[in-house]
């Protein structure tokens, strides 16, 4: 009887397994819904951090049910994560080559991605810091550090190597370079004290205005500072998807993101 009993446990725990095996297998497979659909995830350039917020103050979603989460990190390193498998419903990329990867894997729906706004490079350090008043000032051997995002996960990184290689600086100061994860942590170094001077978007330097902006990188040595948004393939819940995507495009997006340093789709470079 005893031997009987455990036989009869050790296959109910088989089947137990077997069921488990399956669910997981089925939860790996295209279009199976890894998120409440009630949910809206959109992950972000840090960047726009602080202008979505604002803007959750005045949007109003489709449905009430709907809850908007974000996702803030350097472009490329969320555009990694989605490729990976990360349940995203809406990608904004602070420069064009995390974008073209999504749409490259078939990420993307058809017509996106699209222009959201755009942003400029600029050079800050700490108010009245007589050594920096010009990209090469940082040559100088009294300016010891420098942040920076990294050239591999953020647009700001993207676009400051690229500056620093037009501009004959990379190689001079590439040991000073201290790098940040995106181009909000890279300011925030320079607000902390830890460096001398940071390259960053325009947007970022905006929420700390006590520090000085230098000067402004020449638009002439960096391709167009263009932020980007698109909705992905297997978007849920799919209206209320388009409607918050169509805001980003709206007139009072745009005063928004003119508020926080952005420059709106209607003024030119």
């Amino acid at each position: 009887m005893l031997a009987r009993g455990y036989y009869v446990i050790l296959h109910i725990l088989r089947c137990c397994l077997l069921i488990c095996i399956a669910v997981a297998l089925s939860c790996l497979l295209p279009g199976c819904s890894h998120r409440n659909e009630e949910t809206l995830v959109i992950s972000a350039s840090s960047s726009m951090r602080l202008a979505l917020l604002e803007m959750m103050k005045s949007y109003k979603p489709k449905s009430s049910n709907v809850e908007i989460i974000f996702h803030f990190g350097g472009s490329g390193s969320l555009a990694q994560q989605i490729i990976k498998g990360t349940p995203t419903d809406i990608f904004i990329s602070s420069y064009l080559g995390p974008m073209e990867e999504l749409k490259e894997h078939g990420l993307l729906i058809k017509s996106w991605p699209r222009p959201l706004c755009r942003n400029r490079l600029v050079l800050v350090t700490w108010e009245g810091n007589k050594l920096i008043h010009s990209f090469n000032d940082l040559a100088k051997t009294d300016v010891e550090s420098i942040a920076v995002a990294g050239n591999q996960c953020s647009g700001g990184g993207y676009y400051a190597h690229q500056l620093l290689k037009k501009l004959g600086l990379l190689e001079k100061i590439e040991s000073k370079l201290i790098y940040a994860k995106d181009a909000v942590q890279a300011i925030t170094y320079l607000n902390r004290g830890h460096v001398d001077a940071c390259i960053t978007f325009a947007s970022a330097a905006h929420a700390y205005p006590h520090l000085e902006i230098v000067t402004e990188a020449p638009r002439t040595e960096t391709a167009p500072i263009l932020f980007t948004t698109a909705i992905l393939k297997g978007a849920a819940p799919l209206a209320e998807t388009a409607d918050f995507a169509l805001f980003l495009l709206s007139p009072e997006a745009q005063e928004i993101f003119k508020k926080h340093g952005f420059q709106p789709l209607k003024q030119t470079l």
